[in-house]
């Protein structure tokens, strides 16, 4: 547990399995040893999983089936990689980066993995009350913060300890998201190309130079498809970029110490077999 435990381990997992390259897994990584087999397993004593460590095996395999199935996606093979910086407050030792990739038609989807190898905590500092400030406000305040990125938001603990000896306690919204070894996918669905009908000063020059100018993170997006039935017979595509979505798994959802139900070896190791393959 010095250097985070099972939860820094899945977490560093996550990373070496969403990078550029190919995929590497340690024996016994998917199954959740937490000592090295020996290498003479017949000179160990028959008396259970606990000779080898084995620490919520359920667990571990149900977070690693749900890892490999992610990688399997073509996006991991396919797309192309890049970084994308995260800016304060984000804590230092987190890092994101995603997999985009467009299809023939021009639909583009892109596949996010944002992971936190930061030891810190929450992050909750005590709030000096200042003129007009008092613990009512810091309760308002609490229920009515901002989550966006970069807000500042407040908690009334009554002397909870989270903050030190504060009642009114305070941190960036970005520090709630990034949990100590925090991992997360998000994904981007494709959206479909629609007809733009020109306004004014608008033509097919214009359609063309907007193209050009297209970056991947922009909202709305635009191209010229000369007539070839991207968007049916209009010669100027536009459409609007979907938002991210959670993917429908992270670190948290499967908290260790908690029995999964069993049967996952051998998907486990199909899993693998389709990993090494594709990687």
């Amino acid at each position: 547990d010095r250097f985070g435990g099972a939860e820094a381990a899945f977490a560093v997992g996550v990373l070496t399995a969403t990078l550029p390259g190919m995929r590497l897994f340690h024996d016994g990584q998917l199954e959740g040893l937490t000592r090295r087999r020996s290498l003479h397993p017949q000179s160990v004593p028959d008396k259970g999983p606990e000779v080898y460590g084995l620490d919520a095996i359920g667990a571990v395999r149900v977070r690693y089936h749900r890892l490999l199935r992610e990688v399997k996606h073509p996006v991991y093979h396919q797309g192309k990689w890049r970084a994308i910086p995260l800016a304060p407050p984000a804590p230092i030792a987190a890092y994101q980066w995603s997999w985009p990739q467009s299809d023939g038609g021009g639909a583009r989807s892109e596949h996010f993995v944002v992971v936190n190898l930061d030891q810190a905590v929450d992050g909750w500092v005590k709030h000096e009350y200042s003129a007009g400030q008092d613990d009512a406000w810091c309760k308002a305040k609490e229920k009515s913060g901002g989550k966006q990125w970069g807000d500042m938001e407040f908690k009334f603990v009554e002397g909870g300890g989270i903050c030190g000896d504060g009642w009114c306690c305070k941190r960036r919204a970005a520090e709630a998201w990034f949990v100590p070894w925090y991992p997360k996918l998000e994904w981007l669905p494709p959206q479909p190309w629609n007809c733009y009908r020109y306004g004014l000063h608008q033509d097919n020059a214009w359609c063309k130079k907007q193209e050009e100018g297209r970056r991947n993170n922009d909202v709305r997006q635009y191209k010229f498809s000369g007539g070839d039935g991207t968007c049916g017979e209009c010669w100027c595509c536009e459409r609007t970029q979907g938002e991210k979505e959670e993917y429908g798994w992270s670190v948290i959802d499967v908290p260790l110490g908690i029995d999964g139900e069993g049967g996952f070896t051998e998907v486990l190791e199909q899993e693998k077999a389709d990993v090494y393959h594709t990687s």
